[in-house]
Formats: C-alpha cells, sequence, structure tokens
C-alpha cells in the first residue's frame, strides 16, 4: 500500500486528484493512467489505484468530498457515488512563527513554539 500525503489536502489539486483516483478505484469512472498505464515504463512498475491511500493536511475542518463539490472541478455526480470521500478528513495544519499570517477562514491547525515541534506533530500524524 502506498500512502499519498497531500500539504493542502483540501485544495483544488488534491481533492481533483483523490476524487478521481477514488471514482477510478470503485469504477466509476473509466482509468486514464497515460503513461503511468504501462505495465512497465523504463524500467519502473508504477502504483495501481487499489493500492494508493490518501491523507494529509489542511487549516479547514472538512471533508475531500466536501470541498471537491465546492470547487465544481470533478461533475458532482461522480463525487457523490464515491462516498468514501466524506471519510478523508485532514490532520490539522501546522502553522509556525515562521509561517506567512493565517488567513481568517482558516480555523483547523495547530501552533507549535518552535520548529522542532512542529515537526514532531508532522511525524506523528505520519507515523
Amino acid at each position: 500500500m502506498l500512502g499519498i500525503m497531500f500539504v493542502g489536502l483540501l485544495g483544488t489539486n488534491a481533492t481533483t486528484v483523490i476524487a478521481g483516483s477514488e471514482a477510478m478505484r470503485d469504477k466509476k469512472i473509466a482509468r486514464q493512467y497515460g503513461v503511468t498505464g504501462y505495465e512497465d515504463l523504463f524500467n519502473k512498475k508504477f502504483v495501481d489505484v487499489e493500492n494508493m491511500i490518501f491523507s494529509g493536511w489542511d487549516y479547514y475542518e472538512t471533508s475531500v468530498y466536501e470541498k471537491a463539490k465546492e470547487y465544481h472541478i470533478v461533475p458532482e455526480e461522480i463525487i457523490s457515488q464515491v462516498p468514501q470521500l466524506n471519510d478523508i478528513v485532514a490532520y490539522k495544519g501546522v502553522h509556525t512563527n515562521k509561517d506567512i499570517p493565517l488567513e481568517e477562514e482558516f480555523n483547523y491547525y495547530r501552533e507549535p513554539d518552535t520548529i522542532n515541534e512542529a515537526i514532531e506533530l508532522i511525524k506523528q500524524d505520519i507515523g
């Protein structure tokens, strides 16, 4: 199994990749891999969508499903057929005093006192 973690799990790029991958896994859309669809490309094996799991961090407390619906990139008739998108929620984002100021709408984050504490929080999420 390959775990794929996004910084910005609920952004447009991550939600599109996740919604499309989950829809392919559930056979709601055709598999469209491009070059990664080859059995063996340049002697490299690619992980199949059945063997991927998704997670990551964000400053919003909602699901991939809700954000994918909001963005209107993946048609709602597809994402509504992939209920597991509701189960993919972000770990709290990590914001330090070295980062740019947060936008007011962000409501889901941790503020460690040091960079080392931030690293430990991220490692705990991954571990």
